[in-house]
């Protein structure tokens, strides 16, 4: 009878050593089933001149191309083995292919929009001059000076009068030396 337990429960510690030693590799299918190859962006929009990188996630060890359908809108250029760098060029729209081979090949489309360029007007004060430099920007920015215009026109009086006593101050000197 000892002998017949013993079997018995040698039987079940068998099989439930076999139950957890599966149940592992299930969750570890389940892990592999939920990193589903993807692009790390489905659109992306832009201004013209700018540039965006674009991901491929979970393709480690996969072949892998990219295309893009309208070289004259937008340009990509790879950015190590899972990525590119978008460029916009010019208004309008394009489709960004990323094609994985898994298997069979599969695509993954990124639709990019560029959108034109802006050119704003941005006030910088500097040496109490304020100047206007333009720049490419999809949304209006506007920088006002760090000082006042009337603090400005303070400063420039200051400095005119300092001028023109030194000037004054010289001159001075000069004729004394001159009538001696």
């Amino acid at each position: 009878m000892q002998k017949k337990q013993a079997k018995v429960f040698a039987g079940l510690l068998s099989m439930s050593l076999a139950v957890s030693l599966m149940t592992p590799l299930q969750g570890v299918s389940g892990q592999a089933a939920r990193r589903k190859i993807a692009l790390s962006k489905k659109s992306v929009t832009m201004t013209v001149g700018q540039k965006k990188t674009i991901r491929i996630k979970n393709a480690k060890g996969k072949r892998i191309k990219w295309s893009i359908k309208k070289k004259s809108i937008a340009s990509y250029k790879k950015s190590g083995k899972y990525a590119v760098k978008l460029t916009a060029k010019k208004k309008g729209t394009t489709t960004l292919t990323c094609k994985v081979k898994n298997g069979k090949w599969k695509s993954y489309r990124c639709k990019v929009k560029v959108k034109k360029a802006t050119l704003v007007r941005t006030p910088v004060a500097t040496n109490d001059v304020v100047k206007t430099t333009e720049k490419p920007s999809s949304t209006a920015v506007v920088t006002m000076p760090s000082v006042p215009t009337q603090t400005l026109n303070q400063l420039q009086i200051k400095r005119l009068s300092d001028f023109i006593f030194q000037f004054y101050r010289r001159l001075f000197r000069i004729i004394r030396c001159h009538n001696g």
